[in-house]
């Protein structure tokens, strides 16, 4: 947590809204640990790779201090990943590098990929559920890895992770199931190692 200098951390804990920036690290075991949820609490300081910067480094130095030759990995969110997609099955207003990967898409694919951009269930289905997000994956994460190269996401999480040394390995699926950020990104997060 990056809070105030002199502030109080017991009250701090109990009152969220008095951080002014926040990162999670979790110890997977004992050989790996994984960054991600970073995040400016008090926008007005500036964007998340500024912000958010020495907390990444403290967390680095904090892994490498006390568990020598562990692997340390991080989770950036792609907030808008789903209205970029979106934008792009408009084939009229849509940028070209994602008509052309909607282009080489499966009738099937390109079915479960809009669907989980609109959150539009697909012909004879009730619900998005599961089985789109399955019959989407691949598909998915090569309009994630574009988005990721494409979008000015340098300011955010993911660009905060670069800035430090972090190499992006992947897109890791529905690693985030939950319903607002399946909303955002079809639950997909960019993977990155140090």
């Amino acid at each position: 947590v990056l809070a105030p200098n002199d502030a109080d951390l017991d009250l701090i804990r109990k009152v969220p809204q008095l951080k002014l920036a926040q990162l999670f690290v979790q110890e997977q075991d004992h050989k790996n640990h994984l960054l991600f949820g970073a995040k400016v609490v008090q926008r007005t300081l500036g964007s998340t790779k500024t912000v958010c910067s020495p907390l990444v480094d403290a967390a680095l130095q904090d892994i490498a201090a006390t568990h020598k030759g562990s692997n340390t990995y991080a989770l950036a969110r792609l907030d808008g990943l789903c209205q970029w997609v979106t934008k792009g099955l408009d084939t009229k207003n849509g940028t070209s590098s994602v008509v052309v990967l909607l282009g080489e898409l499966s009738d099937h694919e390109r079915m479960a990929v809009h669907a989980m951009a609109t959150g539009i269930p697909r012909p004879g289905h009730s619900m998005v559920g599961m089985g789109t997000y399955r019959d989407g994956k691949e598909a998915w994460a090569r309009l994630a890895t574009r988005f990721l190269e494409e979008s000015a996401l340098e300011e955010d999480e993911a660009g905060l992770y670069q800035s430090k040394g972090g190499t992006m390995l992947g897109i890791d699926h529905l690693a985030n199931d939950s319903r607002d950020y399946l909303q955002t990104a079809g639950g997909a997060m960019a993977r990155f190692s140090f």
